[in-house]
């Protein structure tokens, strides 16, 4: 099954080929891509080809477009906090 079959087959309530695996690895990307927190999502071509090469590492089958929470607090004008060993608040 490709990952589509896969999550498509699970939510219907059938039985894919085997469990689909949804890893959320936001800013495990950052620690991947030899980056800080900060430089890594300050691109976000960088962090979509980080989030494939994980995706091919660990075969997870669902790709996370999202970044951080603080992402649309920043869009809307507010200040982010950013730490260098977590997400950014």
């Amino acid at each position: 099954m490709t990952s589509m079959e896969r999550v498509m087959t699970a939510l219907q309530h059938r039985e894919p080929d085997r469990v689909p695996l949804m890893l959320f690895l936001s800013i495990y990307g950052a620690k991947y891509a030899g980056a800080s927190i900060r430089e890594y999502f300050s691109d976000a071509s960088e962090v979509a080809r980080v989030q494939l090469q994980m995706r091919e590492r660990f075969d997870n089958d669902v790709l996370i477009g999202f970044q951080h929470a603080a992402a649309e607090f920043e869009a809307f004008g507010g200040e982010v906090i950013w730490f260098p060993d977590g997400p950014p608040n």
